[in-house]
C-alpha cells in the first residue's frame, strides 16, 4: 500500500473523523518481469486519527515474459523478417415531490432505496466464522453501497477502527456486483475506537447505478446461459475464463476498470474487474469461488497489489486468473498460464495478502492445471527433445499455413533445459528451434515463428506461420 499520511485532530461529539482519499496511482505495463500484469492496491483507508492519502486499485496487465520472433528458410530462400447474477433492480419507485425551485433533472433521479440482493457466495464463506456484529456490520456496509447511501451506521461496538480498513476491502472485494465507490470517504470512531458511521461518496447516481447493475446482470444471465449445456463445473469454468478474456481488453484508462461492469459489458477493466466477472459468472452458476491478492514480486510493481480468484473445481481449490491469462498487446491473446494452478505455482509471482476478514482456502494440487489435464506437461518420462519436436512437428503433417502450441516443463530444470538447447544461440554448432523447423520445409520454402516464456510457470507459447 502506498500511503502518506499527516495528523489531524477532527473531532465532533466524542467521535473522531479518519478520512481517506482513494486515489488512481498511474502504472506502466510490465515486460519481462511480471507473468501478466503489475498491480496497485485496491481499496483502503485509515483507520487511526489521521487523515491520508491511499491508492486505489491500478494495475498494469503484462505479456509474457520473454518474447521473441525469427525465421527460418531452406538455404536457396531469402530469409523473411516477421511483422514486427442477481435480482433485478429495474423497478424503482419516484418519490413524491412537490412543486419547488428544484430542476427537473435532479427531481426525476430522486428514487428510493432499493432491496439489495442477498450476500455473495464469497461473503458468505469468509463471514461463516465471523460474529453476528461482523456479519451485520458487512450486511449495512453492503446495502449502503449498493443502495449509494451517504452515510452507512455501523452497529454499536461491532468494529473497531484498527478492523473498518479490512472490513471496507472485504466488501469491496467480495461485493463483485457493487459499483465502485468514489475517491474519498470518512470513518467515525466513538472514544473507545469502536467505528460508529462511514461517510461514502460514488461517481454514479443511484438511478445511474441500477441502470448499470440491471445491465451487468443481464450480461451474466446471458453468458451463464451459455454455458448451462456443459456437463461439468470444468468446462464451465473454462468458458468463464475464455469469455472474459476473448471479450475484454486491459485498459487502465477504461471509465468503469475496476468493477464487473467494466469488464463484461464496457469490455474493458483491470484485475479487480476481471476478477470481479469471474465471481460473478460462477455464483450464477453455483460454482463456489472466492477473491484472494497479494503483492507481486516484481520490482517494477513497488509493492503494489493485485487480486485473482480461487474456484471449487472437483472438490478442491485452484488458483485462476483471468487477468494474467490476458496478455497486454495489440491483439486478442487467450493463455492458461494461471488456469487452476496451485498456491506454489501462484506464490512465484506474487505474495499471497491476508486480510482480517478473508482467510483463504489452500490450493495443493499441482497437477489439476490446464496443462496437466492435456497433457502438455514436458517431463522426466521420456527425452526432452523428443518430446518437445514430437510436440512441434505433429503439427506440421498435411496441409497447414500456422499452428500455434502452448505447454509447460514440470520444473525449471526442464524449462532451462529446453531454452538453451533450442532458443539460445548454440556454441557447439547443436541445432536450434529453426534448425529443427528446416528438416520439415520443402524446397523454396519460408516459415517464421514467435515464440514466448512465462518463467514463472516453467511455460512457453510458440506460433509458426508459413510465407
Amino acid at each position: 500500500m502506498r500511503s502518506s499520511f499527516w495528523k489531524s485532530t477532527a473531532a465532533a461529539v466524542a467521535s473522531i473523523c479518519v478520512a481517506a482519499v482513494l486515489g488512481s496511482c498511474a502504472m506502466e505495463d510490465i515486460f519481462n518481469n511480471l507473468p501478466g500484469e503489475n498491480a496497485t492496491e485496491l481499496y483502503a483507508s485509515s483507520a487511526d486519527d489521521t487523515f491520508g492519502t491511499v491508492s486505489s486499485a491500478d494495475d498494469g496487465a503484462g505479456a509474457e515474459q520473454t518474447q521473441a520472433d525469427g525465421t527460418v528458410s531452406v538455404p536457396e530462400q531469402t530469409e523473411t523478417a516477421p511483422d514486427a447474477a442477481q435480482t433485478s433492480a429495474a423497478a424503482v419507485t419516484e418519490t413524491a415531490s412537490t412543486p419547488d425551485s428544484s430542476s427537473e433533472a435532479e427531481k426525476s433521479d430522486k428514487i428510493v432505496a432499493v432491496s439489495a440482493p442477498p450476500n455473495p457466495y464469497a461473503a458468505e464463506y469468509f463471514l461463516s466464522s465471523e460474529s453476528e456484529e461482523i456479519k451485520n456490520s458487512y450486511r449495512k456496509l453492503y446495502e449502503g453501497i449498493f443502495n449509494y447511501q451517504n452515510t452507512v451506521e455501523l452497529p454499536e461496538r461491532a468494529v473497531t477502527g484498527d478492523e473498518i480498513e479490512d472490513l471496507i476491502n472485504f466488501v469491496l472485494k467480495t461485493g463483485s456486483a457493487l459499483d465502485l465507490p468514489g475517491s474519498k470517504y470518512e470513518v467515525f470512531v466513538d472514544s473507545e475506537n469502536y467505528v460508529t458511521k462511514v461517510n461514502l461518496t460514488y461517481n454514479h447516481s443511484l438511478r445511474e447505478g441500477l441502470t448499470m447493475y440491471d445491465a451487468l446482470m443481464k450480461r451474466v444471465d446471458e453468458i451463464a446461459a451459455e454455458a448451462e449445456p456443459l456437463l461439468n463445473d470444468y468446462d464451465k469454468i473454462k468458458y468463464f475464463h475464455d469469455t472474459i478474456i476473448n471479450n475484454c481488453m486491459y485498459d487502465l484508462n477504461a471509465p468503469e476498470a475496476h468493477t464487473a461492469y467494466g469488464a463484461l459489458v464496457g469490455g474493458r477493466a483491470v484485475c479487480d474487474g476481471y476478477m470481479k466477472a469471474f465471481q460473478l459468472l460462477c455464483e450464477k452458476a453455483n460454482i463456489a469461488s472466492v477473491p484472494v491478492y497479494g503483492k507481486p514480486f516484481a520490482v517494477d510493481v513497488g509493492g503494489e497489489e493485485h487480486i485473482w480468484n480461487k474456484v471449487s473445481c472437483g472438490g478442491e481449490w485452484f488458483n485462476l486468473d483471468t487477468t494474467w491469462d490476458d496478455p497486454v498487446g495489440e491483439q486478442q491473446v487467450l493463455r492458461y498460464d494461471y488456469f487452476l494452478v496451485d498456491d506454489a505455482t501462484i506464490s512465484r509471482g506474487v505474495n499471497i495478502q491476508n486480510n482480517r476478514f478473508m482467510k483463504v482456502p489452500a490450493a495443493t494440487n499441482s497437477s489439476g492445471d490446464y496443462y496437466s489435464r492435456n497433457d502438455l506437461v514436458l517431463g522426466y518420462d521420456n527425452n526432452l527433445s523428443d518430446q518437445f519436436e514430437q510436440l512441434i512437428t505433429k503439427n506440421m503433417v498435411g496441409e497447414w499455413t500456422e499452428f500455434s502450441v502452448d505447454f509447460r516443463c514440470l520444473d525449471k530444470n526442464l524449462y532451462d533445459q529446453l531454452r538453451m538447447r533450442y532458443f539460445t544461440e548454440a556454441s557447439d554448432g547443436s541445432k536450434g528451434f529453426g534448425d529443427m523447423l528446416q528438416e520439415y520445409m520443402a524446397p523454396g520454402e519460408a516459415l517464421r515463428y514467435t515464440f514466448s516464456q512465462n518463467d514463472n510457470v516453467y511455460a512457453y507459447h510458440i506460433n509458426v506461420s508459413k510465407g
